[in-house]
């Protein structure tokens, strides 16, 4: 849908003042409403839905003290290819844009100490805040993480998991697919 050009036929190359790229340069007026199409255009396209869905159907032991990947061996959905099961701890994003990322796990019953999750970009770079919750006595406890954040097509996307327990503790694997660990991205706009 291009915008209506005939207000502007009128227009001469320049303003009267024998000089281009005047305040009503002709030239202008046009390069800028290309530029308006453009966008126009592009916020009218189709969107393209692109999603991933990972879970990891038999847990993760979490170390001690240490921020560690969570590891998934099952898609639920991923029309984009953006899983390699090959790297089963990450996700490349394939379009740039801004995407909504949500992970979670599901802690095994233990009262002592507390949980951590976050999102990495490119292996090494912190891209969430890192969100820490107590355990829930006595039972298992679930924890979850969710950001809008903006990617450019090639990053790499993956969640890690901390826990300060004293001893290993395992993640998710408590019954597929409600009680387990999972990453998710879709691409907003």
């Amino acid at each position: 849908m291009a915008l209506d050009r005939t207000w502007y036929n009128s227009l001469v190359d320049d303003d009267g003042s024998g000089m281009t790229g005047s305040v009503w340069d002709k030239a202008d007026v046009n390069s800028l409403m290309n530029a308006i199409d453009a966008e126009i255009a592009r916020l009218d396209a189709p969107h393209q839905y692109v999603s991933v869905y990972l879970a990891n159907s038999s847990g993760t032991n979490i170390n001690n003290s240490a921020w560690q990947a969570i590891v998934y061996d099952t898609e639920q959905a991923d029309a984009a290819n953006m899983w390699n099961s090959g790297s089963n701890w990450a996700i490349v994003i394939p379009t740039t844009g801004v995407w909504l990322v949500s992970g979670g796990v599901f802690w095994v019953t233990n009262n002592v100490g507390y949980r951590g999750l976050r999102f990495m970009k490119q292996t090494t770079t912190t891209i969430s805040p890192e969100v820490y919750i107590a355990p829930i006595p006595g039972v298992n406890t679930p924890q979850q993480i969710i950001f809008p954040m903006s990617f450019v097509a090639g990053d790499i996307v993956h969640m890690e998991a901390y826990q300060n327990s004293g001893a290993a503790l395992r993640s998710g694997g408590f019954g597929f697919p409600q009680y387990t660990n999972f990453l998710r991205a879709q691409r907003l706009f």
